[in-house]
């Protein structure tokens, strides 16, 4: 898979030697992540010093059997999920299992670094307490949750902050609204469903891509705590949900709880444009 942004930001930093690096990270096991390792290992990243971990509704078969053919670890709570618990609660053991994993495999100490490259922030908030006495641990946030989810931790060692890049919120924003969108428009019309009025929880960068992608579709509206930038002011989100027959989510956060679940008209339809739950 050619990705020419990949490809340019790889030539920028062509002197740069993973050789010594060990790659911890939590990933969507697709083709296109395939393409960035392949970028790490033509630097230098050895396939038996990277450790990675998929995600259950995203991991593809076979782009994981080419990385294991690479000789990199591929662990089998890629596949995991419980439908009776919560994607994040059993997500968050699955990732202390990794890192166990790892510890038994090699010596942290040996390596120049020990590179954490995170999507959704478990992997840098359980390392957070497992690397406390290590002084070589450099980290990656790539998403929004995850920033929200580290923000208020005593970080024990720096981590870069993706999420909030220019190239993720003013380039990649617009991408990831067209594509929800597109998967929106096709499940509304295998399933026969009409909605007339839309809400969007969350005016981040997605979020206000779904609006203007949505606006002349159904009568929508966007909804954020923070009140200069959400249609409603001060009113809380329990006291306009009840309003809406299509309700997004993309505040990076849990938007529904068992208080504003009770308010949701019967028969409504919930989108979730965040990366678990």
């Amino acid at each position: 898979m050619k990705l020419p942004l990949l490809d340019y930001t790889s030539a920028l930093f062509k002197n740069t030697n993973f050789e010594n690096v060990l790659l911890i990270a939590v990933q969507h096991i697709l083709d296109s992540n395939y393409s960035m390792f392949e970028h790490l290992f033509d630097m230098g990243l050895k396939p038996q010093n990277t450790f990675l971990l998929g995600k259950c509704y995203s991991t593809n078969k076979e782009t994981i059997e080419k990385f294991r053919k690479k000789g990199v670890y591929v662990s089998d709570g890629s596949f995991k999920f419980d439908s009776h618990l919560s994607f994040d609660s059993q997500f968050e053991l699955i990732v202390k299992d990794l890192l166990k994993s790892v510890q038994g495999k090699v010596n942290f100490s040996d390596y120049e670094k020990v590179l954490l490259v995170d999507d959704g922030g478990y992997l840098v908030y359980v390392g957070n307490s497992f690397f406390k006495n290590f002084s070589n641990i450099l980290a990656i946030e790539q998403t929004s949750s995850g920033y929200n989810k580290l923000k208020n931790e005593k970080l024990n060692f720096p981590v870069i902050n993706v999420a909030r890049s220019n190239a993720k919120l003013i380039y990649e924003s617009p991408f990831i609204a067209d594509l929800i969108v597109k998967k929106i428009s096709s499940k509304l019309k295998e399933l026969k469903l009409n909605p007339k009025t839309c809400l969007i929880v969350g005016a981040g960068s997605v979020g206000k891509e779904l609006f203007n992608l949505l606006k002349n579709k159904f009568e929508t509206h966007i909804y954020d705590v923070q009140q200069h930038i959400s249609d409603f002011g001060k009113t809380k989100l329990a006291n306009i949900i009840s309003d809406f027959d299509l309700i997004i989510g993309a505040s990076g956060n849990e938007i529904i709880n068992d208080k504003i679940y009770s308010k949701i008209k019967k028969g409504a339809i919930l989108v979730s444009a965040s990366s678990s739950d």
